[in-house]
């Protein structure tokens, strides 16, 4: 008798390993790195010139690379904010250099943007309005060429000029991301939030920053405001499914996939053959 209740034992527990050792490894085949681990730098807002408004910034601007683990998908991000005030450029010299910035940009001629840009915030005066949108250009030209740290310092510069400037927060969270400091980009990308609660691309991008922390109930409540401020936003939905992946929300991710495609994503399909059966 007792050798029998030895033998059930060890059948229990052969079993309760194998259906173990399956979970972990259906699991690990999930991509643990986010579809898109891209976070968004969101473009500068518009300046009066006082004749009519130009776009500092492409409408569509190209997600940066953090990191060599990233696939870079699409360029979808539109302007999100505009300053409370409406600088004017007095020089019709420094708007015309401004402009060319502008055109470098687009360009992805980000050396020479930044070479113009430099000029442009030397003959400012101190007291200029424009000042945190230049340190905010050149910031973000600075993340392109692949130096966040040198970003910061431009952010820092815009945000101690405006310290509620929501989009010089997002996006030296962005910076801060590039460099492993999650923690500190979850807390620039929350005073972003607070400033602008319907910042879509900030809770975006903080969400990605939670997952790399392995936060993964945040990182999923984060996408998920993303996506009510903007319904549309495949990547959201895509990073919003792997977290749930890996926070044992299968049915959900698999849901989530399902939307993607619905949404005109046939990579999501891969995921939904190999997790979703």
């Amino acid at each position: 008798m007792h050798k029998l209740s030895l033998y059930w034992i060890l059948i229990t527990v052969l079993i309760l390993t194998s259906f173990s050792t399956y979970s972990q490894e259906n699991k690990d085949s999930v991509k643990s790195k986010l579809p898109q681990d891209t976070m968004k730098i969101s473009p500068v807002p518009e300046i009066s010139t006082g004749k009519d408004t130009i776009n500092l910034q492409n409408k569509s601007v190209t997600n940066i690379n953090p990191s060599n683990e990233v696939q870079v998908k699409k360029d979808s991000l539109s302007i999100q904010s505009k300053p409370t005030y409406n600088p004017k450029f007095k020089n019709y010299k420094l708007n015309r250099m401004y402009v060319k910035a502008t055109k470098d940009y687009e360009k992805k001629e980000y050396n020479a943007a930044m070479a113009v840009l430099d000029s442009v915030i030397h003959a400012q005066p101190t007291d200029s309005l424009l000042l945190p949108l230049l340190y905010l250009s050149r910031g973000n030209n600075k993340i392109k060429v692949g130096d966040p740290a040198s970003a910061i310092e431009d952010y820092n510069l815009a945000l101690q000029i405006n310290p509620s400037f929501s989009i010089a927060l997002s996006n030296r969270g962005v910076a801060k991301h590039i460099l492993g400091k999650d923690a500190e980009a979850v807390e620039d990308l929350a005073k972003a939030i607070s400033i602008k609660p319907d910042y879509a691309e900030a809770y975006y991008n903080r969400g990605i920053s939670y997952f790399s922390l392995k936060k993964y109930s945040e990182a999923i409540s984060d996408f998920s405001k993303a996506l009510k401020f903007k319904p549309d936003y495949l990547e959201a939905l895509n990073n919003r499914s792997v977290a749930k992946f890996h926070y044992g929300d299968i049915a959900g991710a698999c849901d989530d996939l399902n939307k993607a495609v619905a949404l005109g994503d046939s990579d999501a399909l891969e995921l939904i053959n190999d997790q979703c059966k």
